[in-house]
């Protein structure tokens, strides 16, 4: 069995949600819950220090150990595409991607709502899969992790 760590946006640049990407986020976690080759998912959305008042330097600080620990016990990654709504690469979720590639932690892609955005390279070359659907996730088996290259334009 596998535990995912869920790696997505939901805040823009002035720190407010995204109805959008939490709608999203939601969606991957009701999917991978259904997998049974997941045993648990950690999804940074809904583990916010709530100790601390948000974006304080305590919050943030107990927010990145958590999600860096939760990162570090993952089995897999899993980010989704686009990274935010002009279709660039969230930096938070740009990191967590490379902080797992760094690890050997394999990712998973879902390139579901990308549309005609091309991939950054790293991005493409850093993923073990690329799916096309956020169900996709309810299906895919994790344990075996098959190979799926990224087939976006890339940059």
């Amino acid at each position: 069995m596998n535990t995912v760590y869920l790696a997505a946006p939901f805040f823009d640049d002035m720190a407010h949600t995204i109805p959008g990407q939490v709608e999203r986020i939601d969606q991957a976690v009701h999917s991978l819950n259904m997998n049974p080759t997941i045993d648990g998912v950690y999804s940074p959305k809904d583990n916010q220090s709530s100790e601390y008042e948000e974006f304080s330097k305590d919050w943030q600080i107990q927010t990145y150990r958590a999600d860096l620990l939760h990162l570090n016990l993952a089995d897999v990654v899993v980010s989704l595409l686009p990274f935010n709504e002009n279709g660039t690469m969230d930096d938070g979720t740009a990191f967590e991607v490379g902080y797992a590639v760094g690890q050997n932690i394999p990712v998973i892609t879902v390139n579901e709502g990308n549309g005609d955005n091309p991939t950054n390279l790293m991005i493409a070359q850093s993923g073990t899969a690329f799916l096309d659907h956020i169900s996709d996730l309810a299906t895919y088996d994790f344990n075996q992790l098959p190979l799926n290259d990224c087939t976006n334009q890339v940059f």
